[in-house]
């Protein structure tokens, strides 16, 4: 399985914050759990060592640093699509808002016979 190593475990978080992302993106919040709950179980065990924990190499070392990066700009995206689907959100809200105020300066609730303006003869 990618994750027994450092670099392994990195590249399969880096696989999660892709699809994070993509999640984010097309606004999939069950799927963003399910994958928030998976990057929590990988950062819970991230100091368990595994099967080949050795001191990092010139050129590991360097894949890490890119994976890293990668990982934060993939995030960075993520909450770019987030506050977006938030502001979405809240501009809905507000639309909704104005219809029931609307609504209750009509009458809204009462029965129809007592709403005056459908009381013309």
């Amino acid at each position: 399985m990618a994750g027994a190593t450092g670099l392994g475990r990195l590249e399969h978080f880096h696989s999660l914050a892709c699809e994070f992302r993509d999640a984010a993106r097309d606004g999939d919040l069950p799927r963003m759990d399910a994958l928030l709950a998976e990057r929590r179980g990988l950062v819970a065990n991230w100091g368990q060592p595994g099967p080949d924990r050795r001191p990092a190499g010139g050129d590991e070392t360097r894949r890490r640093r890119e994976l890293l990066e990668a990982i934060l700009n993939l995030d960075r995206e993520a909450e770019l699509h987030l506050a977006a689907f938030r502001e979405e959100a809240k501009e809905e809200l507000s639309r909704l808002e104005e219809a029931r105020r609307g609504l209750a300066a009509y009458g809204g609730g009462a029965p129809r016979a007592a709403k005056w303006i459908d009381a013309r003869g």
